[in-house]
Parts: structure tokens; sequence; C-alpha cells
């Protein structure tokens, strides 16, 4: 039902449903229904659809990927192939500096101010640890099971 509700388009459902999502990701047997029910898919659409007009939503969204992502052994396997390279390029456009306030011209500089702390203060931190433990876990190939001693 949460995953549902990130389709909304209406910021206050979508943050209510992250909030949630957090604190789902924290629990092992939850984690797989994120995947299953294309959540991950749906939450890289709220970075894109949010990220650049409500950076504390886009924190959320990226502490719920970590969360997920705590027992990653395969960046392709945890967050699904064509997943992870959009959530991969998502990340890198939002965490250049310039990509994230191309659009914030006709703002006053106090949302100026506020958008670049919110961006550098609660979504950079997350965001950065989150692509870093991308990268760390990214290959073609896929891990092998050691097998288990009897």
């Amino acid at each position: 039902m949460m995953i549902t509700m990130l389709d909304s388009g209406n910021r206050e459902v979508v943050y209510i449903a992250c909030g949630v999502l957090i604190n789902f990701m924290v629990d092992d047997e939850n984690r797989s229904v994120l995947k299953k029910d294309g959540g991950i898919a749906k939450l890289i659409e709220v970075l894109r659809d949010f990220a650049k007009t409500d950076w504390e939503l886009a924190s959320m969204v990226c502490q719920i990927l970590w969360n997920y992502s705590v027992k990653i052994t395969s960046t392709n396997s945890c967050f699904g192939e064509q997943e992870s390279k959009d959530l991969n390029d998502v990340l890198l456009e939002l965490l250049d500096r310039e990509c994230a306030f191309e659009d914030l011209d006709e703002e006053d500089e106090e949302m100026k101010h506020f958008f670049h702390d919110t961006w550098s203060e609660d979504f950079c931190p997350v965001a950065t640890q989150l692509l870093q433990r991308m990268e760390s876990y990214s290959s073609d190939l896929e891990p092998i099971e050691s097998p288990s001693e009897s």
C-alpha cells in the first residue's frame, strides 16, 4: 500500500509513504516487498519528480534505499540492473551542484539559501553514502555464494 502511494503525485502523501517505508526497510522481512512491488523504480521517479524542489523528501528516498540495501552483495541484484543504472544516473545528477540548482534562477535569495542548506545538509550526506555503497558493490559479475559448511 505504501509503495502505491508513491505514485500519488501529492507531495504530502508521498512524504508520509516515505516516512513509513524508512521504518519498514529496517526490518529484514519487509525489504523484498519493495523490489517485488516495483518500489525501487517508483522511488527513483520520486527523486526525479520532487528532488529539486524538496531536498528533505529526496533525502528520505535515499534513506529508504540505504536501509533497503543494508545487506547488499551486488548492486544489480539488490536494486535490479536497470534500476541500478537509473539510480546511479539520478544521484550523480542531483549531487552535481550546477544540475541541482539550475532551475532556481527565479527564487529569492532566502529560498536559494534554504534549498542549498537542505541540499548540502540533508540530501548530500545520505545520497553520497548510497552512491558509494552502490559503487562498492557494482559489478557485471554476480557473486558466487559460498557453500555452507555441514
